[in-house]
């Protein structure tokens, strides 16, 4: 079960969006096919968790047992390499500004602006999910755009592509000992 897709599932569902009920289905889908893969391995966890769900819901969950539920198969429907690709970019950015806030001892709580600079070929993928990186990085302001000159008094952080400056306004670049 993908972790970077169970927290960005949180904006939607949290934020009672248009989506909500789309990545719940997702949510439920990806579960079940996962408790079906482990079932060999782990039979008698995956079956008490299983009747667990047919008893809070049987339309969820329509087989008597998951012994008998039909194996998953691979379904093309949901490759999407392009999308894998935005996301690898998304979840490194994430990943950087979460390395940084640890480096210089920035709570997760304090909001923080950035500037991303990227090619022009990552601008719609970025604008795209600018919500998840303010939600995700708690970000303040998050400025996006296509070669962006460097503004002052920032540290910049360079992923391929992409460079995020962050202002040196709020920070402490002075570690605590």
């Amino acid at each position: 079960f993908c972790d970077w897709y169970i927290e960005f599932s949180k904006i939607p569902i949290y934020n009672n969006s248009k989506q909500k009920a789309l990545v719940s289905k997702v949510l439920l889908y990806v579960f079940l096919t996962s408790l079906k893969i482990l079932h060999p391995f782990i039979p008698f966890v995956t079956e008490w968790i299983f009747q667990y769900f047919k008893a809070l819901n049987s339309k969820i969950v329509p087989q008597k047992c998951i012994m008998v539920s039909a194996w998953p198969k691979e379904n093309k429907f949901f490759l999407n390499n392009e999308a894998v690709l935005q996301i690898n970019i998304i979840i490194g950015i994430i990943k950087a500004l979460r390395q940084f806030r640890s480096d210089f001892d920035i709570p997760l709580k304090e909001k923080i602006t950035i500037y991303i600079s990227c090619k022009d070929k990552l601008i719609d993928s970025l604008l795209s999910y600018k919500n998840v990186l303010e939600k995700l990085c708690n970000l303040d302001n998050l400025v996006i755009s296509v070669n962006l000159e460097r503004p002052p008094k920032t540290l910049a952080l360079i992923l391929s592509d992409i460079e995020i400056y962050i202002p040196f306004t709020k920070l402490y670049l002075i570690k605590k000992k």
